[in-house]
């Protein structure tokens, strides 16, 4: 939806609207496994920042039957040193920095009172060289860094990055970061060292929010050569 809205495909939006609003438990919660009263930060935070953001004058209070800012309020924690870390609300907590970003994105999107601890929290997982982890267990300097967890709060807090803030201080490092990662031919590796068109499509989309024409031109052309063309694949 938000790849749509960015190239000036919004028509099709009211469409994933009303599959979303149509499937919200299967989206946010364990139903479809059997475990209907397990819910998910990282699933609620991006239905929030779409409902918010793109959802077709949607109410994100009352999406598809359900209240998505109370359900992602409770997931965020009040107090303490983990105060606006994401949770699941289920047995095991699969909760990580790519649904913090999400969760940040919407809570920021509906001017929830939860939204400056769920971004200082966010803010606290990104590492003294600019990237940002992926999962919240992660250890700056251990741990292989997160190039596209930090392409995507890159992408996500662009537009609440107010300039002189912390936030667009973060995001400038990160952006930073992420140039100083891609390869000489203009692609980018995921934590494992792989080069890869997911990577490379999320940091170019982050460098040319940012400005950085000629990394976003490097990973344009790159991508470009890895697409199939028409409708055939010989492998």
């Amino acid at each position: 939806a938000y790849a749509l809205d960015a190239v000036g495909r919004a028509r099709l939006l009211p469409r994933i609207t009303a599959a979303l609003e149509g499937t919200v438990d299967s989206y946010v919660t364990g139903a479809d496994f059997g475990a209907p009263d397990d819910t998910y930060a990282g699933p609620t935070g991006k239905l929030l920042a779409f409902a918010a953001e793109l959802g077709d004058g949607s109410d994100p209070a009352a999406f598809g039957g359900t209240d998505l800012i109370a359900l992602m309020e409770a997931m965020t924690t009040d107090s303490g040193g983990s105060a606006g870390r994401i949770v699941d609300d289920a047995p095991l907590d699969y909760a990580n920095v790519y649904g913090q970003i999400w969760a940040a994105r919407g809570l920021l999107a509906v001017d929830s009172p939860e939204a400056s601890t769920a971004v200082d929290f966010l803010l606290s997982q990104q590492c003294a060289d600019g990237h940002f982890r992926s999962f919240f267990t992660d250890t700056c300097g251990a741990t292989a860094p997160g190039p596209d967890a930090t392409a995507f709060a890159v992408v996500l807090m662009h537009d609440y990055a107010t300039d002189g803030s912390d936030l667009a201080a973060a995001v400038d490092k990160a952006t930073a970061w992420l140039v100083d990662w891609q390869g000489r031919r203009g692609g980018l590796a995921d934590d494992k060292g792989v080069v890869n068109a997911n990577s490379t499509g999320l940091a170019g989309w982050a460098f040319g929010l940012e400005g950085r024409n000629r990394a976003a031109k490097q990973a344009a052309v790159w991508l470009r050569a890895r697409q199939v063309p028409g409708r055939g694949c010989d492998g």
